[in-house]
């Protein structure tokens, strides 16, 4: 398990994982995409940027082979962040497109983040990708974009806290005049939450980033 948390977080090896998982997704638990397609387009989603996948209706869609309490994150971010940067697209647009190019073992793992960059600038949007050895200029780039998505360890694990299999999560910031402007940064919160920055929410939860996509219209 220690090696596929260095695996997983690291943003490089997450692109190497991209071939594979095309590999292994077929002997993965299985799902029925056009099943999963008309479930998402019926739902009945709230105005404005989603919150709280844990919570009525986002927790129940499917994704995958799992549903989107599970591991939605990266649709939710995706689905916020072009929703802030005028360009809404419906939530099971965003997941129809990202379930065909992104799972990872067939949802177990959320979706590949390079292919959520991937799915952004072909919506025309410019994407500019900071690992976490540039960390320090992540509060720069999201000054100068205004918004981004992030990627990091939440801490929390599968089995037990302070285990070797941590969960990774996937967030949309926004700046505004209070703060970093945090979507979806608890499951079970219905209200975004509000940090004085980037590194005080990397503090929040455990101080381990994977990534940050800063973000602008092309």
């Amino acid at each position: 398990m220690g090696l596929m948390n260095a695996i997983r977080g690291s943003y490089g090896a997450l692109r190497c994982l991209s071939a594979l998982t095309k590999l292994i997704n077929p002997f993965c638990r299985r799902f029925d995409r056009a099943e999963n397609s008309a479930v998402r387009a019926a739902a009945a989603l709230p105005p404005g940027r989603l919150n709280g996948q844990g919570l009525p209706p986002v927790c129940s869609l499917p994704y995958g082979a799992w549903t989107m309490g599970n591991n939605g994150c990266e649709v939710i971010a995706v689905y916020n962040a072009l929703q802030s940067l005028g360009r809404p697209t419906p939530l099971a647009e965003v997941a129809d497109a990202l379930e065909r190019r992104g799972l990872l073992f067939n949802g177990f793992g959320g979706t590949n983040l390079p292919a959520v960059a991937g799915y952004l600038r072909a919506r025309g949007v410019e994407v500019t990708v900071l690992r976490r050895r540039a960390r320090a200029g992540f509060d720069a780039a999201l000054n100068a974009s205004g918004c981004a998505i992030l990627s990091f360890w939440t801490g929390a694990t599968l089995r037990r806290r302070g285990g070797d299999w941590n969960t990774l999560h996937t967030v949309f910031l926004r700046r505004t005049p209070e703060g970093v402007e945090v979507c979806n940064c608890v499951n079970d919160s219905p209200v975004p939450y509000t940090f004085g920055s980037v590194a005080d929410l990397l503090r929040r939860f455990g101080d381990a980033p994977v990534c940050l996509f800063a973000l602008k219209s092309g």
